[in-house]
């Protein structure tokens, strides 16, 4: 990624507490970005986000199926550009919690889609 396509752009970055996220907050941050991010309660305390610590603009913590706030979040972040990375993933568990993830990952993404729309 070259150029200065992200530069000074508002970026939102769901679920950017997460190893990937972190990685893809610290690339933006990198390259400009004026990064936010929403992620899930409790996981800016990972080890990883908290030792690499990008630079977040302004940061939401709370579920992605919460529709409200997730709606709040973006009409105050009014970003140019939405990395949506918030999901649930699991091997070992999934049929004993398949409301929850349908809930997160389906839920989330239509809160998402809302939101900016």
């Amino acid at each position: 990624m070259t150029g200065n396509f992200f530069k000074g752009k508002k970026v939102l970055v769901t679920g950017h507490t997460g190893f990937k996220g972190t990685w893809l907050s610290l690339m933006l941050e990198n390259l400009g970005a004026i990064v936010y991010g929403y992620a899930l309660e409790g996981s800016e305390a990972t080890p990883f986000f908290a030792e690499a610590s990008p630079k977040i603009e302004k940061g939401c913590m709370g579920l992605i199926q919460d529709r409200k706030k997730v709606y709040d979040f973006v009409t105050v972040a009014k970003p140019e550009i939405g990395i949506h990375l918030a999901s649930h993933s699991t091997l070992n568990k999934g049929a004993e919690i398949t409301d929850y993830i349908f809930d997160s990952n389906v839920t989330g993404v239509v809160n998402l889609l809302e939101a900016v729309r």
